[in-house]
């Protein structure tokens, strides 16, 4: 992975005397048979004003860790040693109102759910202007929640506050975690996984509001992820844990240019890149089972430098070079490779019929969401059509709630459309599920972004995957329960996993779950929402492969949603660039990604973190407008390259390149090929930032 050294904070000053201490903890999970240590002898800090990034596989016991800060044990759970000093008070020994107080009051916390941390059944501004009123906040609450919500780039704040959170997007309702997080200006902000479900162009901005607070506030920031380019955006120093324990710390700079864990380097090379002929992420050899972790080394049984010596005897951390600490007595010898995986994939597709066939599609949510009445158009998706030929696969990507979910919802039958047809296989699709036959339910599958929502939390793993099994096929119990295994070992978990419930299992493990469970089915055309967000990079990695040999050995079409344009440079075969429920761009992956003609997809490619390795980063400008009424581009009241009202009033018609690509622009494609060029005189797009766009001036 290459990181620009611009995009690498600082490391505060030293003599800062730590705001948190984590100090020796170890947590243990009841199995259904035993505790399993989770957390194992874990000791961090982080500085006043100092932002620390928390990465590992999942399952290594960051979430837990990081839980600890807020006093928060999950049920089945226990304490077995440790203390957590928060501005020197152990909060694992307070309760009632003296922990209250410090929860949401001085240290904020945003969780990696927000579907689940949100009261479906209250407005979101009045749940914020609680964060408000529980800790005594003076003055205009509900003018301060609306500042807030503007401040982490909602648009139209005013909608919102007033709306359910079941009625946002994923992105909407991560960012609404923010601002509540926020609210009362804590020293200290847990973030956990903020940026899974959020967009590029949504993740700049948020990043953004991070570095401002620091600035402004002198946060500190606890940022468990699996994302590490947001951590080498970001973060002053990474903690990297594996097995339940820290395994390296270092200043993240040094980390990214010299890590010297031997799964710190494997985790690094697993994180694919969009640069082209760089190659795609790889993932790691074997998996991680805890109950195989020696008493050693946790990483000794997949590792290649690993000797007798490692899995036997426990490694302590040891300090390498000033403020880099590693436990690994080889962490100075060459490295082997730790990754698996092949080099850029080729696209090749034998056409083998017509597989999925989107024409003109509209989709409203009139009549079903009384909070849109009183809008002039209810319309989130208007005449978008694209084509998936049989074992292809086509990538859906865009800003969240530019309809990208939605349009899924409406291949699947779980989404009336308004307008539009679609064809799969030569077979038009009922608009609903009721008018499908069970063939035509089987064949088209949806693997959905939440998989808390999706997964029947009173069944066990088995029982879910088992299900799609003996309804499709008719199998027994105990057939269904070996080939229910078989999925999950095909997803890369242990078949242990097959006897708990979901709430047993960390965000990644779940969402394999869900997506061994639309497998069971053996689809034609797999729905994949997201499917990736919640995994950290090596899995992700894996799964990518495990996706591409599962479409070459079995040939279903895949459309794959997904805000991380870098899997969908080495998993998608062409790609749909959406924006406010409009196609903007269309075409071959590499074109799309390597050459972008329309100034939204440039806006997608350069909000990337370390794209373009630096802070001002180019984005869009102004406040969205023009889609409501479906008049005008979409993109106009944005675009640097606005050429008159036509823009505004007149919607766009569709061009063709030579090389097939789409485009919606009013601009002749031969100025836009100008224009985009990175050597042109003209920005790509301009840097300014304006109202609206989340400018992150903080209330």
């Amino acid at each position: 992975m290459t990181v620009a050294s611009s995009d690498i904070r600082a490391t505060p000053p030293t003599g800062c005397g730590p705001l948190l201490s984590i100090e020796d903890l170890t947590v243990e999970f009841w199995n259904g048979e035993e505790y399993e240590r989770v957390v194992n002898g874990v000791s961090l800090h982080v500085a006043r004003g100092e932002a620390v990034g928390l990465v590992g596989e999942s399952g290594c016991g960051k979430t837990t860790s990081a839980y600890s800060v807020l006093a928060y044990l999950q049920p089945g759970s226990r304490l077995r040693s440790g203390r957590v000093l928060f501005d020197g008070q152990d909060v694992l020994g307070l309760a009632g109102s003296d922990l209250r107080r410090i929860r949401g009051g001085r240290i904020g916390h945003v969780p990696q759910d927000p579907t689940l941390a949100l009261n479906p059944n209250i407005r979101v501004g009045k749940q914020i202007t609680e964060v408000l009123a529980n800790h005594s906040w003076q003055g205009d609450r509900s003018g301060r929640a609306l500042s807030l919500l503007a401040a982490v780039g909602i648009d139209r704040p005013e909608t919102v506050f007033s709306s359910y959170s079941c009625q946002l997007s994923g992105g909407q309702q991560q960012r609404v975690m923010i601002a509540m997080a926020v609210a009362c200006e804590p020293e200290l902000v847990v973030l956990d996984e903020p940026t899974t479900g959020l967009d590029v162009t949504t993740q700049a901005m948020v990043i953004d509001l991070l570095r401002e607070l620091r600035a402004s506030r002198d946060t500190s920031l606890l940022y468990v992820t699996h994302d590490l380019g947001v951590v080498a955006a970001l973060c002053d120093r990474v903690v990297v844990m594996y097995g339940g324990k820290v395994i390296e710390s270092a200043p993240t700079a040094e980390l990214f240019a010299a890590p010297r864990h031997p799964y710190t380097k494997a985790l690094i090379d697993s994180v694919p890149t969009i640069a082209a002929g760089s190659g795609p992420g790889k993932g790691l050899g074997g998996r991680f089972e805890r109950r195989k972790i020696p008493p050693g080394c946790p990483f000794a049984p997949r590792c290649p430098l690993a000797v007798a010596r490692c899995e036997a005897e426990a490694q302590s951390l040891l300090e390498a070079t000033p403020g880099h600490v590693v436990a690994c007595w080889r962490s100075g010898e060459p490295a082997r490779d730790t990754v698996t995986g092949d080099a850029e994939p080729e696209m090749r597709l034998e056409s083998r019929g017509e597989g999925l066939v989107v024409s003109s599609l509209s989709c409203s949510y009139t009549g079903r969401r009384r909070w849109t009445r009183g809008r002039a158009d209810d319309t989130v998706v208007r005449d978008v059509s694209f084509e998936i030929e049989l074992g292809e696969t086509v990538a859906l990507v865009g800003e969240s709630g530019s309809g990208k979910s939605t349009i899924a919802r409406a291949i699947a039958g779980l989404l009336p459309r308004t307008g539009g047809n679609i064809r799969f296989a030569g077979e038009p699709l009922s608009v609903g599920i009721d008018g499908r036959s069970r063939d035509q339910l089987r064949r088209v599958q949806i693997v959905f972004q939440n998989p808390d929502a999706s997964l029947n939390p009173r069944h066990t793993v088995g029982r879910i995957v088992g299900r799609a099994l003996r309804h499709y096929f008719g199998l027994g119990s105990e057939e269904a329960k070996v080939r229910a295994r078989r999925r999950l070992a095909d997803v890369q978990l242990d078949e242990r996993l097959a006897a708990r419930f979901p709430r047993d299992l960390s965000g990644g493990e779940r969402q394999r779950v869900a997506l061994a469970r639309a497998l069971g089915a053996e689809p034609n055309l797999l729905l994949c929402d997201e499917v990736l967000s919640a995994l950290d990079v090596s899995v992700q990695a894996s799964m990518v492969s495990l996706l591409r040999d599962l479409q070459q050995e079995h040939h279903f079409s895949m459309l794959f949603i997904s805000h991380d344009l870098a899997v969908v440079r080495w998993l998608a075969r062409r790609v749909v660039v959406l924006y406010r429920g409009q196609l903007c761009e269309a075409g071959e992956t590499g074109r799309i990604l390597s050459s972008p003609l329309h100034p939204y997809t440039a806006t997608l490619l350069a909000s990337i973190p370390g794209s373009t390795g630096g802070h001002e980063r180019p984005i869009l400008t102004g406040t969205p407008s023009g889609a409501a009424t479906g008049r005008g581009c979409v993109v106009a009241s944005r675009c640097p390259f606005r050429v008159g009202e036509i823009c505004d009033r007149v919607t766009p018609p569709e061009v063709v390149d030579s090389d097939g690509t789409r485009v919606r622009c009013h601009i002749p494609l031969s100025d836009l090929e100008i224009r985009m060029r990175p050597d042109a005189a003209e920005p790509r797009l301009s840097p300014q930032r304006g109202p609206g766009t989340g400018a992150l001036e903080l209330p």
